[in-house]
């Protein structure tokens, strides 16, 4: 970008780096050291037996032949473990120390230059831009999943406005054929014309992608008598009396030298009484780095970037207001996003995020019964479910459906398959010890017949469906009972529940048709199952009864 700050503004943000900034920077900056260190930690534990596994030829001038397959293999132990050890060990502390680093250099160093640049207006790092008004013009291409936070609200001058980060994005394909398309990246501005417009008026960079943009069959392309307006824009609009009358010579030249303070690829839109500006970046802004503490020059450029809007005004002459129409307000009055739990988490914790905070947070994040009104929900109609209430007990019913009985039976086909293709007479040679005792079994010629074809693929298929289809049914929730002691789950034939001491397992939880129960403290990976697949209406009844046995 261009340097939009004027020299004394510069100035001022040297002053404020030097005195205020720089001592608030160093402040944080154990928080970035932490998170730079268990990268390198990371880095160490997994990145040393790839390097072996990479350099694999090499050994052969160091090391004996014959000890170059163990220490090939030692290394794809170390690998994996190495991950595993690394998740477990340096994921969570370092989600949580970024976290914390994150929301201290939002609220203490962007808020500080954001007051500098725009005083009279309000920023708020958790908010952003809906996507409603992303969409609004039809600038962008609607596919992928939006993101926005950085959000400035307020006047420049006579004109509201608000401005965001704004990012979307989508994948097509997979595996090798997989490829991300970014459609947009970088600061999204939405201001109030001072003109009100019959109908929409598109302004895109030549070098647009087809990816990037939004529909534009029912907009004319608009050509114009400027060389070097058509050089940088492409013009649609709903009409070509709209562009005409809004596209004048003083309008284009400052279209231009929005494009040029910008530096980046700059799309306009203008739609009834609104404007909307996008400079693409192509990547993130405001965030904090991790190799280094942030420079006087990254200060300058995040003050560059919320200066822009100033330059927005200035140039498309937004403050000269057409008598009769008044400034719109109610842009700033819009309606909020929604904010990701782990921002409001290191918001509210001013920066301190433990790793006992990311449990808990994900913990009601996975919860869909956690926000339900008043914890309760009524019985649903038509359900077979069995619940019986008592002082501080529940007792609930499930009994084996229907879906029960088919898994066990397509499990059990899997083994008769298996146990088939074992009893042929060209059964694979290593599974002769099991072949021998299967001949003893009575034979099921029809099955037997058909498995002989081929012994070994319906032996590997026959094995894998009883397998899999034996983990459901064996599982399958039929009984939960809570007492004051404990919860006792019933699972399929079993004569005797399992039973989960309380308080240590104190809680249960809702994901959609399917309820669990999970330790009073904390978020675990595999929770033990406390209901069959049920609808929503059903599992929320369920998870309410439960939780008021729980006193959760």
């Amino acid at each position: 970008m261009t340097e939009i700050l004027a020299a004394d503004t510069v100035s001022r943000i040297d002053a404020f780096y030097d005195a205020t900034l720089r001592p608030k920077l160093a402040a944080i900056d154990d928080r970035r050291r932490a998170v730079r260190w268990l990268i390198i930690k990371s880095m160490i534990v997994v990145l040393s037996p790839v390097a072996i596994l990479v350099a694999g030829d090499l050994l052969d001038g160091f090391l004996p032949p014959e000890w170059i397959g163990t220490v090939i293999a030692l290394a794809w132990v170390w690998l994996v473990g190495g991950l595993v050890f690394a998740l477990v060990k340096y994921l969570l502390p370092g989600i949580a120390a970024f976290s914390s680093y994150r929301a201290r250099f939002k609220q203490e160093i962007v808020a500080e230059i954001f007051k500098v640049v725009c005083p009279s207006a309000v920023y708020d790092h958790l908010q952003g831009i809906t996507e409603a008004v992303f969409d609004a013009p039809g600038l962008f291409n609607t596919r992928g999943a939006f993101k926005s936070d950085d959000r400035v609200r307020g006047h420049m001058g006579r004109t509201p406005f608000e401005a965001s980060e704004a990012g979307r994005a989508y994948r097509t394909g997979s595996g090798k054929n997989e490829h991300t398309y970014t459609v947009f990246r970088g600061l999204f501005f939405h201001l109030d014309f001072n003109q009100h417009l019959d109908g929409v008026m598109l302004i895109d960079p030549k070098k647009a992608q087809s990816h990037q943009l939004g529909d534009r069959s029912e907009l004319s392309l608009v050509r114009f008598d400027d060389p070097a307006f058509e050089k940088e824009f492409t013009v649609h609009a709903s009409s070509d009396a709209v562009a005409r009358g809004l596209m004048t010579p003083q309008m284009m030249a400052a279209l231009l030298t929005l494009r040029e303070r910008a530096g980046k690829p700059v799309f306009v839109a203008f739609k009834d009484r609104r404007a909307y500006v996008g400079v693409d970046y192509g990547r993130t802004l405001f965030e904090p780095g991790i190799a280094r503490t942030t420079s006087k020059e990254a200060v300058r450029e995040i003050a560059d970037q919320f200066a822009f809007v100033e330059t927005i005004v200035r140039e498309l002459n937004l403050n000269a207001r057409l008598r009769g129409v008044e400034a719109d307000d109610s842009l700033l009055h819009g309606a909020d996003i929604a904010v990701h739990p782990l921002a409001q988490l290191a918001a509210r914790k001013a920066g301190a995020v433990t790793v006992s905070d990311l449990w808990t947070t994900a913990a009601a994040s996975i919860d869909d019964s956690a926000a339900e009104a008043g914890g309760s929900a009524p019985k649903p109609e038509g359900t077979r479910i069995q619940v019986d209430p008592g002082p501080g007990t529940v007792s609930i019913s499930y009994g084996l459906r229907i879906g029960f009985w088919v898994m066990l039976a397509i499990s059990l086909s899997g083994l008769l398959l298996a146990s088939s293709a074992l009893r042929a007479p060209n059964a694979p040679p290593w599974a002769s010890p099991a072949s021998a005792w299967v001949r003893t079994l009575p034979p099921v010629p029809p099955v037997d017949a058909f498995a002989a074809a081929a012994p070994m693929p319906w032996l590997i298929v026959g094995t894998v469906i009883f397998v899999l289809l034996a983990l459901s049914w064996t599982g399958y929730v039929r009984r939960v009972v809570v007492d004051p002691d404990g919860i006792r789950i019933s699972r399929a034939f079993r004569p005797f529940p399992r039973v989960y001491r309380r308080p240590l397992f104190g809680r249960a939880i809702r994901i959609k048709g399917s309820v669990y129960i999970t330790q009073s403290e904390g978020l675990h990976v595999m929770n033990p199952t406390a209901s069959p697949v049920l609808t929503e209406a059903e599992a929320a009844w369920v998870v309410s009864e439960m939780k008021r046995a729980l006193g959760q």
